[in-house]
């Protein structure tokens, strides 16, 4: 009987191993499939967070410049009333120059903030850099050249793994393990160069 005990061990373990190999790989695609969800769901919320940037500050600039509307309003009254009183003239010159300095304030900040809304999603901006570059690169890397290529713009390296990740589960880039470590590369740097191509910049070849 020990003889017979032999075999159904080594295929009830060969059968073990077969499902749980499966199982590894199922929870491999969820992980990369969740991955995906995640940086496409934070991408949505830069760009949502950089509209509601833009928005404050035009609505803080809109709510500055009432209380100086009607401060002007009140003064030309007062002019009329005391027959054009040199104390009212000067205190409505000073509110046009407090609201005139309060409007140029605010116009450099909308216009940085629709800069940063219309500027590359990013993960043009990270296909891009893999594009420049023949030897794979880590999300750390990709990171740092995007915040030193683009200082006015905010990166986090969780966001741009999970964009990096992305782009693996979509086929455009590829995923290389050494040891501990994760790089990407480009799959095909002609499919790279095309793709840089069409983000509206021209992808410098290493």
């Amino acid at each position: 009987m020990s003889g017979d005990a032999g075999p159904n061990n080594a295929d009830l373990k060969s059968q073990y191993a077969e499902r749980l190999d499966a199982d590894l790989e199922g929870n491999a695609q969820e992980q990369d499939r969740i991955s995906s969800e995640i940086a496409t769901l934070q991408e949505r919320l830069s760009v949502l967070e950089g509209d509601r940037a833009l928005l404050l500050s035009m609505r803080q600039a809109i709510s500055d410049g009432r209380p100086a509307d009607r401060r002007r309003g009140n003064e030309g009254d007062k002019a009329k009333r005391k027959e054009g009183s040199r104390a009212g003239a000067g205190s409505a010159r000073r509110d046009t120059a407090k609201a005139a300095r309060k409007g140029n304030d605010a116009k450099p900040a909308a216009s940085s903030e629709r800069d940063k809304n219309t500027s590359p999603v990013l993960r043009v901006l990270a296909v891009e850099e893999l594009a420049k570059h023949s030897q794979p690169r880590s999300a750390a890397e990709v990171t740092s050249a995007l915040a030193q290529a683009y200082p006015e713009r905010r990166f986090i390296d969780q966001v741009v793994r999970n964009t990096l990740e992305n782009l693996v589960a979509r086929g455009e880039v590829q995923r290389i393990k050494q040891q501990r470590s994760v790089f990407y590369t480009m799959i095909d740097s002609a499919a790279a160069k095309g793709q840089a191509a069409r983000s509206g910049r021209t992808a410098a070849a290493v």
